[in-house]
C-alpha cells in the first residue's frame, strides 16, 4: 500500500510539473476544456518513466545496510509483529525494508517548490471550482416546489403528482437485473455446495426431467421460499417460548414425596434445590412469565446462534434452486408449470395427517392449492435439498416435517420418500465399488478394508479412492432408485450436490465405521459404564467379508434407540422396540446387564409377594397413594420393599453414567450426520434425562429430534425439563400413570421436591407434551409390553402392528405368570382375609425379606450365566468384538 500510494503521488507531481524546470504552477483538466484531453492522452500514451526506476538495483548491493537486524527486530517488537522464522525470513525482510527506504529517497528528490499541495483529491482549477460551485440558478428548481406558509414562515413541500418510478425503469419482477455476472436474468455465484470446477453444459429439458423449476413459475418459487422461511422462523421462535414462556399450569393433586424415612435420606443426583426453590417461587407469577437464570440466558443464546446458522445455510441452498433459470430454457418452456403431472396412487390416514398438523402447526401458503402430484415433488425435492447440505439432522427432519403439515402430506409419504433416497444412495455406493474392482491393475485389500465389518456402510473408505467414477454411475443410480420420486436423475443428482459424487461423504451420512454403531467404535465413551453396546433390531447380527452384502443391508435417513429400563433376560433388550417401524433404523441400547437384571428379579418379586398382594387388599387407592409418601411404611411392606431398593438405586446411579456415555456417543456422530429419536422406560428413561442434561451442557444442539420418557424415576421440576427441551428439534413426550405404584415406593428414597415425572405431567415448560397412560398402565412392570401401545398414543411414530399385537400377547401370559405366583405367595403365608393381610403388614415375615434376596440373587445368576452361554453364538457380531 506504501509503494502504491507513493507512486500515485508521485505520479501527480510529475504531471504538473514540466520535464525540466517546473515552469506551470497549475494544470487545467476543467471539463470545459475537452481540447486538454488529448494532450493527457498523449502523455500517457508515451509513459517517460517508471515506479521501478525508483526502486534499488537487484545487483547494487549498499555497502552499509539502512537497518540492522539488531534494528528489525527491535521496530517488529514496537510493532507487536512477529520475529522472523529463521535467517532466510530475516534476510527476506531486510530486503524488502532496504527498498522501501531507497524509494522514499528517490521521491525527497524530487523538486516541488513553488507546487500548491492538494487539498484533496479533486480538480482544484478554478474553471472546475466554478463547475462545481451551487447558485442561486441552480436552487431555483428546488426552491419553486416549496413555499412559507404560517405567521412563523414555516416552509412547507409543495404537493405534486406520485412519481411510481423514481429511477425511472418500468418494474418486470427482476430484482437483481443490473448484476454484475448473471446467468439468464438471475445473478450467478459460486456455490459451496457443488463442484469449484468448470462448469458442465447444462442438461436438455429432456434429459433433466421435472424439476422445481419446470413444475412451478417464479411467483409458485417465491411461495415456496416463503414456505420454508416461516417454517424455520416457527422453528426459532419455539426455541425461545421454551426459555420465556410456560403455558397455563394444569390444576392437580400432587403428593409429597419428599416425607420419607429418617433412615433413608438419600437425594436424587439430577436434582438441584436452588433451581427448585426457583421453580416454585414462578407459580405464583402469570402463567405465561418465566424467570429465566443466567445459565438458561446463555443456554438459549448458543442454541439460537447455532441455529441461525443452520437457518442461513438452508436458506441459500433453497435460494439457489429457485432462483436458478438456465441460458438453454426457452420462454416456451416457463409453460411447463401448468402442465399435469401423473397424479400418484397414495393412500393417507386422515388421523396421522391430524395428529401431524396438531404437533406442527401448518403455515398458510398457497402452495397447499396445488394438485397432489406438484405437492409431492416439491417434498421430494426439498428433502434432496436437505440432504446436499451434506447431513440430515434434526433441525431439518422437523423442517421437513412443518413442510409436510403446511402441504396437507401425510407424515408417512416423506418416511416413504426417506426410505426410497437411503436405498438410492447406498445402491448407488454399491455401484462405486463395483465398478472399481473391475478397474485393470488396481489391487484390492480385502481384509484391510472390510475390518471394520458391517459398520463401513457401502465400503466408505473404498469409495472414497474411486471419486472419479462418480459422475456417471450417480446418475443412473439415482435416475432408477429414484425416478419413483417424480424427479429426472440430473435434477436429483443436481440437488444433491456433492453428496450424488462422493461415496466417502455418503459414509459419512450414514456413519462410515458407525453405521451400525459398533460397541467397540464406542467402548472409549464408556469407561464407567459396563456392556455398554447398540444391538440392530432388524438386519443381520454376523459380520460380512463382502461389501456388497454389507452394502445392501437396511440403512435408514433417521435412527431410532431404544432403551429399556430393566431386563430378565437377555432378548429385553431388543424385543420391547420391535415394534418401531421400519421407516427408520432402530437399536437398543444395551447397558449395565447386572444391575438392570437385578432390578428386573427385584421387582418382579416384590409385586408377587404375599405383602404386596396384603396391601392391595386392605388399603384403598387413594390410602395406598398416601402410603407411598408416608412417615413411616407399614412393617411387612417396608421388608420387601427394600430387597428392590439397593437395586432401585444402584440402577439410577449406573443410569446417568449411561446417559453421559450416550450424550458423547451422539455429540461424536457415531450414528453418521442423522437425527436421532430417544425412546425409554423406566431406567432408560433416565438414561434419556441424563443424556440431554449432558448435551445441554455441553451445548449440542441439533442431534436429537425426539425424545419419548416413559414411566420416568426423574424430578419433574420445570428447569430441568427446560434444558431438556433446549436440545430436542422435534417432541419432548413425558409418557406418566397416577397408578405406578411401584414407582412411587421406590423413589421414595431418591425424592426430595415435589413431583416425579412418571407419576404426573412436567408443568409450565413450553413443547413438553404430557400423555396420562394411567387407563392401561396400571402397575410399572407393564411398560416392557406395552411400548408399541404407547407410541400408538403419541402418533407420528410408525408402529408394526403385528409385534404390538405380539406383545400384548405377551403381557398377557406375563399377568397369567404373575398371578398364579402372587396366590402361591399368599397361600404360603397364610393369607386369606382382611385380619391376616392386617397382621401381615404390620408383623411382616421374619424369613420373607433374607427368602426373597436369596431368591433374587439366585435367579439374577442363572439370567447371567444363560446370556454368557448363549453369547459366544455371537462371537462374529461387531457389537461384541
Amino acid at each position: 500500500m506504501f509503494l502504491r500510494n507513493s507512486s500515485s503521488r508521485l505520479s501527480a507531481l510529475l504531471r504538473r510539473q514540466s520535464p525540466r524546470s517546473l515552469v506551470a504552477k497549475h494544470r487545467s483538466y476543467s471539463t470545459s476544456q475537452p481540447q486538454g484531453q488529448d494532450d493527457i492522452d498523449a502523455i500517457l500514451a508515451k509513459p517517460t518513466w517508471s515506479v521501478r526506476s525508483l526502486l534499488p538495483d537487484e545487483t547494487d548491493k549498499p555497502s552499509t545496510p539502512s537497518v540492522t537486524p539488531e534494528q528489525l527486530r527491535h521496530l517488529l517488537r514496537l510493532s507487536a509483529l512477529p520475529q522472523p522464522a529463521n535467517e532466510e525470513e530475516e534476510t527476506k525482510m531486510l530486503d524488502t525494508l532496504e527498498s522501501q527506504i531507497h524509494f522514499v529517497k528517490q521521491i525527497q528528490r524530487v523538486d516541488a517548490s513553488g507546487v500548491e499541495p492538494l487539498q484533496s483529491i479533486r480538480d482544484e482549477t478554478p474553471e472546475a471550482v466554478k463547475e462545481n460551485t451551487i447558485g442561486l440558478e441552480k436552487l431555483k428548481e428546488a426552491l419553486s416546489k416549496e413555499r412559507v406558509v404560517g405567521r412563523n414562515k414555516r416552509i412547507q413541500r409543495v404537493e405534486s403528482q406520485r412519481n411510481e418510478r423514481p429511477d425511472g425503469d418500468i418494474w418486470d419482477g427482476n430484482a437483481l437485473a443490473y448484476a454484475s455476472k448473471t446467468k439468464g436474468k438471475f445473478f450467478k455465484h459460486a456455490s459451496k455446495f457443488g463442484s469449484s470446477h468448470a462448469t458442465p453444459p447444462a442438461p436438455s429439458p429432456s434429459d433433466r426431467g421435472a424439476d422445481l423449476t419446470t413444475i412451478l413459475d417464479r411467483p409458485q418459487r417465491a411461495d415456496l421460499t416463503v414456505l420454508v422461511a416461516e417454517a424455520i422462523e416457527h422453528m426459532r421462535n419455539g426455541i425461545v417460548a421454551n426459555f420465556h414462556v410456560a403455558p397455563p399450569a394444569v390444576q392437580e393433586t400432587t403428593h409429597d414425596f419428599s416425607k420419607h424415612e429418617e433412615d433413608e435420606e438419600d437425594t436424587d443426583s439430577l436434582f438441584d434445590p436452588l433451581e427448585h426453590h426457583e421453580d416454585e417461587s414462578s407459580n405464583d407469577r402469570a402463567p405465561s412469565e418465566v424467570k429465566t437464570s443466567t445459565k438458561d440466558l446463555q443456554l438459549e443464546a448458543k442454541a439460537l446462534a447455532g441455529f441461525d446458522d443452520w437457518r442461513d445455510t438452508v436458506l441459500l441452498r433453497i435460494g439457489e434452486v429457485v432462483n436458478r433459470d438456465d441460458d438453454a430454457q426457452t420462454e416456451s418452456s416457463q409453460g411447463d408449470s401448468s402442465r399435469e403431472l401423473p397424479e400418484p396412487r397414495l393412500e393417507e390416514d386422515e388421523t396421522a395427517l391430524k395428529k401431524l398438523r396438531e404437533v406442527y402447526p401448518p403455515v398458510e401458503t398457497p402452495l397447499v392449492h396445488l394438485p397432489r402430484a406438484k405437492k409431492l415433488l416439491i417434498l421430494h425435492s426439498l428433502l434432496l435439498l436437505m440432504l446436499s447440505l451434506e447431513h440430515y439432522n434434526a433441525r431439518s427432519r422437523v423442517l421437513m416435517l412443518y413442510v409436510s403439515s403446511s402441504l396437507n402430506l401425510d407424515v408417512k409419504i416423506l418416511n416413504g420418500d426417506e426410505v426410497k433416497v437411503a436405498r438410492g444412495l447406498l445402491d448407488t455406493a454399491l455401484q462405486l465399488s463395483q465398478a472399481e474392482a473391475k478397474e485393470p491393475g488396481k489391487h484390492r485389500d480385502s481384509s484391510r478394508k472390510w475390518k471394520v465389518g458391517i459398520a463401513s456402510v457401502a465400503g466408505a473408505a473404498l469409495i472414497g479412492i474411486t471419486g472419479g467414477l462418480a459422475a456417471p454411475l450417480v446418475a443412473a443410480g439415482l435416475g432408477t432408485v429414484l425416478g419413483g420420486l417424480g424427479l429426472g436423475a440430473t435434477a436429483a443428482a443436481g440437488y444433491l450436490g456433492a453428496l450424488a459424487g462422493s461415496g466417502v461423504i455418503v459414509g459419512g451420512l450414514f456413519g462410515a465405521y458407525g453405521g451400525r454403531m459398533t460397541g467397540r467404535m464406542v467402548d472409549k465413551y464408556a469407561r464407567e459404564v459396563d456392556d455398554f453396546a447398540f444391538l440392530p433390531i432388524r438386519g443381520t447380527h454376523q459380520r460380512s467379508e463382502d461389501e456388497r452384502e454389507a452394502a445392501e443391508n437396511d440403512h435408514m435417513l433417521r435412527v431410532t434407540i431404544g432403551i429399556s429400563g430393566w431386563v430378565t433376560e437377555e432378548e429385553n433388550y431388543v424385543v420391547p422396540w420391535k415394534v418401531v417401524g421400519s421407516e427408520s433404523e432402530v437399536f437398543g441400547l444395551r447397558w449395565e446387564r447386572k444391575p438392570l437384571m437385578k432390578l428386573g428379579n427385584a421387582m418382579n418379586y416384590l409385586v408377587t409377594s404375599a405383602a404386596w398382594a396384603a396391601g392391595g387388599q386392605v388399603l384403598s387407592r387413594t390410602i395406598f397413594a398416601q402410603i407411598m409418601s408416608a412417615v413411616m411404611l407399614p412393617l411387612g411392606l417396608l421388608k420387601v420393599a427394600r430387597v428392590a431398593d439397593n437395586p432401585f438405586s444402584v440402577a439410577k446411579a449406573r443410569a446417568d453414567k449411561a446417559g453421559e456415555a450416550l450424550a458423547d456417543a451422539l455429540i461424536s456422530k457415531v450414528q453418521g450426520e442423522r437425527s436421532v429419536t430417544l425412546i425409554g422406560y423406566s431406567m432408560g428413561s433416565r438414561v434419556i434425562f441424563s443424556c440431554l442434561q449432558t448435551l445441554a451442557k455441553r451445548q449440542a444442539f441439533g442431534l436429537v429430534e425426539s425424545a419419548v420418557l416413559m414411566g420416568s424415576p426423574t424430578p419433574s421440576n420445570a428447569p430441568h425439563w427446560r434444558r431438556l427441551r433446549s436440545v430436542v428439534s422435534g417432541r419432548l413426550v413425558n409418557v406418566y400413570s397416577e397408578n405406578d405404584a411401584v414407582l412411587a415406593l421406590l423413589y421414595r428414597t431418591s425424592s426430595l421436591q415435589l413431583g416425579v415425572a412418571g407419576l404426573q405431567p412436567v408443568q409450565s415448560v413450553s413443547g413438553v407434551e404430557n400423555v396420562d397412560a394411567s387407563d392401561f398402565i396400571s402397575g410399572h412392570l407393564r411398560y416392557q409390553f406395552l411400548v408399541g401401545r404407547i407410541l400408538g398414543v403419541v402418533g407420528l411414530e410408525s408402529i408394526d402392528a403385528d409385534e404390538v399385537a405380539r406383545e400384548e400377547a405377551a403381557l398377557a401370559v406375563k399377568d397369567r405368570k404373575q398371578e398364579q405366583e402372587r396366590l402361591h405367595n399368599e397361600r404360603v403365608a397364610g393369607l386369606e382375609g382382611d385380619e391376616s393381610a392386617r397382621r401381615l403388614l404390620e408383623n411382616g415375615d421374619a424369613h420373607d425379606e433374607e427368602k426373597i434376596q436369596n431368591d433374587v440373587d439366585q435367579k439374577t445368576r442363572e439370567g447371567l450365566s444363560q446370556d454368557h452361554e448363549v453369547r459366544p453364538v455371537q462371537a462374529k457380531s461387531p457389537i461384541n468384538q
